[in-house]
């Protein structure tokens, strides 16, 4: 298996029940996500490039899971990772950083680092969505 073919394992739910928030300020790197997510079976992603944007989305998309740059166009991203806390909201932070450079806001979430493949991604999936058991 390469690391651009990734099978879930057959008790888990279905990734096309849940809908992704990509926040990312990069737009290459957001395209390279929605890539991912779609070869593992996402079909309702929403994308945001700034803090801003991410908490309007967040208000907006209601979605499952949140993939969060830590760092958008310069500013951390904790704002929208307490935000996502306080709604209950599961989230990746994906960055470049050591845990140790990030603010603990941050830090504390579960961490996705830079450069990373789609195996990666499903692994920290698994780490905070509930894919098995009862389908929503």
């Amino acid at each position: 298996m390469t690391d651009t073919m990734v099978k879930l394992e057959n008790h888990e739910r279905p990734l096309h029940k849940f809908k992704a928030l990509v926040v990312e300020d990069d737009a290459i790197l957001a395209n390279v996500l929605d890539d991912m997510l779609r070869e593992l079976g996402f079909v309702d992603i929403a994308h945001a490039s700034s803090v801003e944007a991410a908490l309007a989305a967040l208000d907006r998309e209601h979605p499952d899971f949140v993939l969060l740059d830590a760092n958008l166009r310069g500013a951390h991203a904790h704002p929208v990772a307490r935000a996502l806390r306080a709604a209950g909201v599961p989230l990746i932070v994906t960055t470049g950083y050591s845990p140790s450079d990030l603010p603990p806001a941050l830090a504390a979430e579960t961490i996705l680092h830079k450069p990373f493949n789609t195996n990666a991604l499903l692994a920290r999936i698994r780490d905070v969505l509930p894919l098995t058991g009862q389908a929503a």
